[in-house]
């Protein structure tokens, strides 16, 4: 905390507008506790950790970080972290984690070239000097006439205000089809990301019925190296509109994806909230303006506290329970092995748990045909429908099959004179016979 400035931050109101004060004292709450003898340790410390997550933090007062040390074991340890978002991002646990991991060896750090008040500072002063109103311009132009909303099928109706309750599940792509990708991306020149964002957009307007779709992709927004060792929230939202044509080769969707990228990396200074201001005035408090689905690569230094000489370290996941958005697809770059971890994040409100595995596993399918086919494959072909998925739809949900009716026109007529048989059969300009009378 003496290091990072924004870790002895808080935030006062003045004058209606908030501002940060730094104090001189650390800010953070740091507590151990002993599980070893209860029932079930490992448990114990994972809702001690969920619990940690669910605590709501006093902006004004602090701290805005809490620690909990949770003994397990004579020689195991749970250790459990939670900051607001005010004061740090997903780049930030990395740094974090690395001079945790300096401090435990005794190595040195060198001294900050700035703290996070002098990036806010500049970031202002740079954003009035015109720059904010040209990028501004840019995503007006880019954004004209974009679809407002995803239109997906969901499973329960849309509440009027989202209690963004969610749920998580968890896949994997394997090594074989990882690399193809990369190897596609090089080829292609462009990166796994973008390559992965084409095919989360052909498997998402497709499923809308859609030709287009705007999804949020956050930027680490840390292009100063000075930056690159400060913990704060730099990361911003960019939103990507994209258009999907399923005639037309994968090829084409993939260099499309690319120019927009590029485009919205080069705009990514102008903060999301301020374009929510220019760009969606009137609010749909069901839905989060601009986009509803999220896709994110995590390729952050979050690996840093592998190789501390005596412990074994292991990242834990915790299920929270929440979801920000409809759809969020995390797609995470394992150091140590060379498959992709896929994690969807979905609102129950919305969708129920065999929709979001229709959606995880379209979007693993559609990777492993692009891998094998590779981009001269028409974007309509990419399979997205899992087995089981096309069981349900071709089967058990179009139940129409109907006993075949055996038998002559004699044996039906016979039959409809015996159900109605006062029913007109016959016609024409001098009489009329019913079935009963044919």
């Amino acid at each position: 905390a003496q290091r990072h400035e924004v870790l002895r931050t808080v935030f006062a109101e003045v004058d209606g507008r908030p501002v940060q004060v730094i104090g001189d004292a650390p800010l953070i709450d740091f507590t151990v506790r002993d599980l070893r003898y209860t029932e079930e340790p490992h448990a114990a410390a994972e809702r001690l950790a969920a619990d940690l997550a669910a605590r709501p933090f006093d902006l004004e007062c602090g701290p805005l970080s809490r620690w909990v040390l949770a003994r397990v074991g004579d020689e195991e340890f749970v250790l459990a972290l939670s900051m607001h978002h005010i004061v740090s991002d997903g780049w930030s646990v990395g740094v974090l984690l690395h001079e945790v991991q300096a401090a435990y060896s005794g190595t040195p750090l060198p001294e900050l070239p700035i703290q996070y008040a002098d990036f806010a500072a500049w970031q202002r002063r740079w954003l009035a000097s015109g720059v904010l109103e040209e990028q501004l311009t840019y995503w007006r132009t880019t954004l004209a006439g974009a679809p407002p909303v995803l239109d997906l099928p969901t499973d329960y109706p849309r509440p009027a205000i989202p209690t963004y309750r969610g749920a998580h599940l968890h896949t994997r792509i394997g090594a074989e089809t990882a690399e193809a990708l990369n190897a596609l991306a090089q080829q292609h020149g462009t990166t796994l990301f973008m390559v992965l964002q084409a095919v989360y957009a052909a498997l998402l307007t497709r499923r809308a019925g859609q030709n287009e779709i705007v999804i949020g992709v956050p930027v680490a927004n840390r292009s100063r190296t000075e930056t690159e060792s400060l913990i704060g929230f730099f990361v911003n939202t960019l939103p990507l509109r994209t258009q999907t044509d399923p005639h037309e080769p994968f090829a084409v969707l993939l260099d499309r994806v690319r120019d927009t990228a590029l485009d919205g990396f080069a705009h990514q200074d102008v903060p999301f909230e301020r374009l929510v201001e220019e760009l969606a005035p009137d609010r749909d408090l069901a839905r989060n303006p601009l986009f509803q689905a999220m896709l994110v690569l995590q390729n952050a230094p979050q690996g840093a506290m592998r190789g501390l000489a005596d412990v074994a370290m292991e990242r834990l996941p915790l299920e929270e329970g929440m979801a920000k958005f409809d759809f969020t697809l995390l797609v995470e770059e394992p150091q140590d092995d060379p498959s992709l971890r896929i994690v969807l994040e979905y609102a129950t409100d919305l969708f129920a748990e065999g929709t979001g595995r229709a959606i995880l596993d379209g979007f693993v399918l559609a990777c492993e045909v692009l891998a094998r086919e590779g981009v001269a494959t028409a974007v309509g072909e990419l399979t997205v429908v899992s087995p089981q998925e096309r069981r349900l739809l071709l089967e058990a949900w179009n139940a129409t099959d109907r006993p075949e009716q055996l038998g002559g026109m004699v044996e039906r007529v016979r039959a409809l004179a015996e159900a109605v048989p006062d029913a007109l059969a016959v016609q024409d300009e001098r009489m009329t016979v019913t079935y009963g009378e044919l």
